[in-house]
């Protein structure tokens, strides 16, 4: 979805401290022949800097720029457990409903069903988000824009292992040539997690041509994936 700099800014300094989910549903189909991990889609775990330059060049090439710009951006569900945002520009959200605790086994379905079926976020994502919150955990309460430990009515946990709450879901169709549910997290360490999830119709020309032209991030993430234990293995000798 395109929006405005500041605006982006914003939202991507808030998923800088959790999880930054950002995956095809055929990337999550290979998580499940295990072919892939969940943690090969998290941009905060693999360095791939996620700022405003990334966000701008991940709507150029995936063509949802043009397809915003041109009004072609069919907003499908618009899901939201905020009631707005307070004076510092947290979110002020609603009492919280669905929790999810690791090996809930639940899963998320995006509510349009397309010719190839629905999007579907596997239970080992919510499991990665919380096991991801347990190592970083509570967000320090002096940090400015952020939510504080257990700030959110309903979410105090006495439990060491930490729980996570949607606020927010997305879903949009890109023109008839790209599908995307987002979804917005928060845990009880008082950190955002962000997951998106997309599939491109490559029975279309534009959904084949969005195909062809992000798949050099594709290329780019495989090897940062590839390189990482390399260097930490380095790493290690040399410490040692």
């Amino acid at each position: 979805m395109l929006c405005l700099p500041d605006v982006a800014q914003r939202c991507i300094q808030s998923f800088e401290d959790g999880v930054s989910l950002f995956a095809s549903q055929q990337d999550y189909d290979d998580f499940t022949r295990g072919k892939k991990k969940i943690a090969d889609f998290d941009f905060n775990i693999i360095l791939f800097p996620f700022n405003i330059w990334t966000y701008y060049l991940l709507t150029l090439l995936s063509l949802t720029m043009f397809s915003s710009l041109f009004s072609c951006t069919k907003v499908i569900e618009t899901t939201e457990r905020i009631h707005g945002f307070d004076a510092g520009g947290k979110d002020r959200p609603r009492k919280p409903g669905i929790r999810f605790k690791k090996g809930d086994n639940k899963h998320f379905e995006s509510s349009v069903t397309t010719r190839k079926g629905p999007l579907r976020l596997p239970p080992e994502a919510l499991d990665h988000i919380i096991d991801r919150s347990a190592v970083l955990g509570p967000l320090p309460v002096d940090n400015g824009i952020k939510y504080q430990t257990n700030s959110i009515e309903g979410m105090s946990n006495e439990n060491t292992t930490p729980e996570i709450v949607l606020l927010r879901k997305f879903e949009f169709d890109f023109g008839g040539f790209l599908s995307v549910m987002m979804l917005h997290f928060v845990c009880t360490n008082g950190r955002m997690h962000l997951v998106e999830i997309f599939r491109y119709d490559t029975g279309t020309i534009i959904g084949l041509l969005g195909r062809i032209l992000i798949l050099p991030l594709s290329i780019v993430q495989f090897l940062v994936v590839k390189i990482m234990p390399m260097r930490q293995t380095v790493n290690t000798k040399k410490t040692t």
